[in-house]
């Protein structure tokens, strides 16, 4: 062999760089690990085949599928819904399936158990993971103040002026109900209970101004106990 044909031969091995000969033919020697093929491949028998896929991951959680046979196996394992992500069906090596939500609150993971299978029908489980799942995505963001509704005052007083009367004697009780019915009743009688402010306190006052002003003194406190007591 001439020193060109010596010469051409080391650069082709040059340029293979990693080839190496195995039987007598050039082939590639990548790792088994390299990213030269995907890792959803397996190379152990020396072919490249896709890994097959555990068909138990994924699937739609419904009665039907909950009232199937499932197998058992030696460690848990988890069916996760195709629709409703983070509801999941966790089986035991028992035998035993449970329904059960991941959730994902202020940076930690958790996992709620709603119930077993046999005993909890799939859409029983679903509405109360869906309702998880929607509380937890609106963790931390503002809320609208809730103002809780209140009877008007002629409806409060109708209910519990019996109770509130119990502490008065009969005497007390006859006098504060002129007050309520003569006095405050046509100025606040129609009027809820929450919306009663300080300034409609100072209107009325003035109202009573001259003449009325013993009534308001007497009416005041009957007024006040019974906003105290709502």
């Amino acid at each position: 062999m001439g020193n060109n044909a010596v010469k051409s031969v080391r650069e082709m091995l040059g340029l293979l760089g990693s080839a190496h000969a195995a039987e007598g033919h050039m082939v590639p020697a990548n790792d088994r690990n390299s990213a030269t093929f995907d890792p959803s491949f397996d190379m152990g028998d020396g072919h490249m085949v896709p890994m097959r896929r555990n068909p138990w991951r994924r699937a739609l959680l419904d009665g039907n599928f909950a009232r199937r046979k499932l197998p058992l196996r030696e460690t848990e394992y988890c069916i996760w819904d195709t629709e409703l992500a983070g509801f999941s069906l966790r089986g035991r090596p028992t035998g035993n399936t449970y329904w059960f939500v991941r959730l994902r609150l202020r940076g930690k993971h958790r996992r709620i158990t709603l119930g077993r299978s046999d005993e909890l029908a799939a859409e029983l489980a679903r509405a109360p993971a869906r309702r998880l799942l929607a509380e937890v995505a609106l963790d931390g963001l503002p809320k609208r103040a809730v103002v809780k509704s209140t009877p008007i005052m002629s409806d409060f007083v109708e209910t519990y002026w019996g109770d509130l009367s119990r502490v008065w004697k009969a005497s007390t009780t006859k006098r504060n109900w002129n007050a309520w019915k003569t006095v405050i009743a046509p100025t606040f009688g129609a009027m809820r209970v929450a919306d009663i402010l300080p300034a409609d306190i100072h209107r009325w006052r003035d109202d009573c101004a001259g003449t009325r002003e013993g009534l308001f003194n007497r009416a005041l406190p009957v007024l006040a106990a019974l906003v105290k007591y709502a």
